[in-house]
Protein backbone atom coordinates (compact mmCIF):
# COMPACT_ATOMS: atom_id res chain seq x y z
CA UNK A 1 0.00 0.00 0.00
CA UNK A 2 1.52 3.62 -1.01
CA UNK A 3 1.08 5.77 0.75
CA UNK A 4 2.20 9.65 0.33
CA UNK A 5 1.87 10.71 3.20
CA UNK A 6 1.95 8.43 6.69
CA UNK A 7 -2.04 8.54 7.45
CA UNK A 8 -3.63 7.73 10.86
CA UNK A 9 -6.71 6.18 11.22
CA UNK A 10 -8.88 7.08 13.98
CA UNK A 11 -11.03 3.39 14.87
CA UNK A 12 -12.85 3.00 18.09
CA UNK A 13 -11.64 6.65 19.50
CA UNK A 14 -7.88 5.22 19.31
CA UNK A 15 -5.43 6.53 16.79
CA UNK A 16 -3.19 4.50 14.73
CA UNK A 17 -0.63 5.34 12.71
CA UNK A 18 -2.05 2.41 9.82
CA UNK A 19 1.56 2.08 8.12
CA UNK A 20 3.81 1.86 10.94
CA UNK A 21 1.10 -1.02 12.08
CA UNK A 22 1.45 -2.49 8.78
CA UNK A 23 4.64 -2.73 8.35
CA UNK A 24 5.24 -4.52 12.22
CA UNK A 25 4.89 -8.69 12.52
CA UNK A 26 2.71 -10.60 12.27
CA UNK A 27 1.56 -8.53 8.62
CA UNK A 28 5.42 -9.86 7.36
CA UNK A 29 3.71 -13.48 7.93
CA UNK A 30 5.44 -13.87 11.49
CA UNK A 31 5.02 -17.14 12.85
CA UNK A 32 2.26 -16.22 15.75
CA UNK A 33 0.26 -15.75 12.27
CA UNK A 34 -2.35 -13.78 14.15
CA UNK A 35 -2.64 -9.56 14.14
CA UNK A 36 -3.83 -8.29 17.14
CA UNK A 37 -6.90 -5.97 17.94
CA UNK A 38 -4.94 -3.55 17.20
CA UNK A 39 -4.02 -4.37 13.64
CA UNK A 40 -7.30 -5.70 13.18
CA UNK A 41 -8.91 -2.49 13.92
CA UNK A 42 -6.47 -0.53 11.63
CA UNK A 43 -7.39 -2.41 9.12
CA UNK A 44 -10.96 -2.22 9.62
CA UNK A 45 -10.74 1.55 9.50
CA UNK A 46 -9.09 1.61 6.32
CA UNK A 47 -9.98 1.46 3.12
CA UNK A 48 -10.37 -2.07 0.99
CA UNK A 49 -7.09 -2.62 -0.78
CA UNK A 50 -5.62 -5.60 -2.58
CA UNK A 51 -4.76 -6.73 0.90
CA UNK A 52 -7.98 -5.90 2.44
CA UNK A 53 -11.49 -7.23 1.53
CA UNK A 54 -14.53 -6.69 4.29
CA UNK A 55 -17.34 -8.41 4.31
CA UNK A 56 -20.93 -9.03 6.38
CA UNK A 57 -21.75 -12.45 4.90
CA UNK A 58 -20.63 -15.39 6.40
CA UNK A 59 -21.62 -17.83 3.77
CA UNK A 60 -20.52 -16.30 0.63
CA UNK A 61 -17.87 -18.54 -0.56
CA UNK A 62 -17.49 -17.62 -3.90
CA UNK A 63 -16.66 -14.32 -2.54
CA UNK A 64 -14.15 -15.85 -0.12
CA UNK A 65 -12.69 -17.89 -2.73
CA UNK A 66 -12.21 -14.71 -5.01
CA UNK A 67 -10.52 -12.98 -2.07
CA UNK A 68 -8.15 -15.97 -1.08
CA UNK A 69 -7.49 -16.11 -4.83
CA UNK A 70 -5.94 -12.70 -4.92
CA UNK A 71 -4.13 -12.20 -1.98
CA UNK A 72 -2.49 -16.03 -2.90
CA UNK A 73 -1.58 -14.26 -6.30
CA UNK A 74 -0.42 -11.37 -4.93
CA UNK A 75 -0.01 -9.24 -7.88
CA UNK A 76 0.53 -6.17 -6.81
CA UNK A 77 3.79 -7.90 -5.18
CA UNK A 78 3.60 -6.84 -1.95
CA UNK A 79 5.06 -10.02 -0.34
CA UNK A 80 2.36 -10.05 2.65
CA UNK A 81 -0.72 -11.51 3.66
CA UNK A 82 -4.10 -10.33 2.72
CA UNK A 83 -6.89 -10.35 5.44
CA UNK A 84 -10.43 -11.28 4.45
CA UNK A 85 -12.56 -9.41 7.26
CA UNK A 86 -15.84 -11.19 8.37
CA UNK A 87 -18.35 -9.45 10.28
CA UNK A 88 -17.30 -6.22 9.03
CA UNK A 89 -19.07 -3.90 6.77
CA UNK A 90 -18.31 -1.56 4.02
CA UNK A 91 -17.50 1.38 6.79
CA UNK A 92 -15.65 -0.57 9.10
CA UNK A 93 -17.75 -1.14 11.70
CA UNK A 94 -17.79 -4.36 13.31
CA UNK A 95 -21.33 -6.01 12.68
CA UNK A 96 -22.21 -7.22 16.28
CA UNK A 97 -21.14 -11.07 14.65
CA UNK A 98 -20.80 -13.90 16.99
CA UNK A 99 -18.25 -16.03 15.24
CA UNK A 100 -19.02 -19.82 15.44
CA UNK A 101 -16.91 -22.56 14.52
CA UNK A 102 -19.05 -23.15 11.48
CA UNK A 103 -18.33 -19.79 10.23
CA UNK A 104 -14.69 -20.66 10.86
CA UNK A 105 -15.03 -23.88 8.94
CA UNK A 106 -17.01 -22.20 6.45
CA UNK A 107 -13.80 -20.31 5.81
CA UNK A 108 -11.28 -22.85 5.99
CA UNK A 109 -12.70 -24.84 3.50
CA UNK A 110 -11.39 -21.98 0.57
CA UNK A 111 -8.27 -24.20 1.44
CA UNK A 112 -9.78 -27.33 0.81
CA UNK A 113 -12.63 -27.46 -1.54
CA UNK A 114 -10.72 -27.47 -4.67
CA UNK A 115 -11.87 -24.06 -6.24
CA UNK A 116 -7.90 -22.23 -5.40
CA UNK A 117 -5.46 -24.15 -7.17
CA UNK A 118 -2.95 -24.27 -6.00
CA UNK A 119 -3.82 -24.22 -2.55
CA UNK A 120 -3.14 -21.10 -0.74
CA UNK A 121 -1.57 -21.37 2.75
CA UNK A 122 -4.41 -19.92 4.69
CA UNK A 123 -5.22 -19.04 8.84
CA UNK A 124 -8.47 -18.53 9.81
CA UNK A 125 -9.06 -17.68 13.41
CA UNK A 126 -11.36 -14.58 15.28
CA UNK A 127 -10.81 -11.99 16.81
CA UNK A 128 -13.33 -10.44 20.11
CA UNK A 129 -13.53 -6.65 19.90
CA UNK A 130 -13.21 -5.39 23.65
CA UNK A 131 -15.22 -2.83 23.37
CA UNK A 132 -18.42 -5.38 22.77
CA UNK A 133 -18.92 -4.54 19.13
CA UNK A 134 -19.04 -8.12 18.04
CA UNK A 135 -16.38 -10.84 17.19
CA UNK A 136 -14.38 -10.32 13.66
CA UNK A 137 -13.30 -13.86 11.62
CA UNK A 138 -10.11 -13.30 9.91
CA UNK A 139 -8.97 -15.41 6.98
CA UNK A 140 -5.48 -14.57 6.46
CA UNK A 141 -4.14 -15.46 3.13
CA UNK A 142 -0.31 -15.68 2.67
CA UNK A 143 1.01 -14.69 -1.05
Amino acid sequence: MAFEEEPDCLTASRNFNLKELLSQAPFRWASSGMITERQLLALMGDLESDRVERTESVSDMEKFSIAACAFANDFPDHRQPGFLLVGVNNHGNAIGLKVTDKVLLTLGEVRANGNVLPIPAVQVYKVALSDGSGEVAVMEVMP
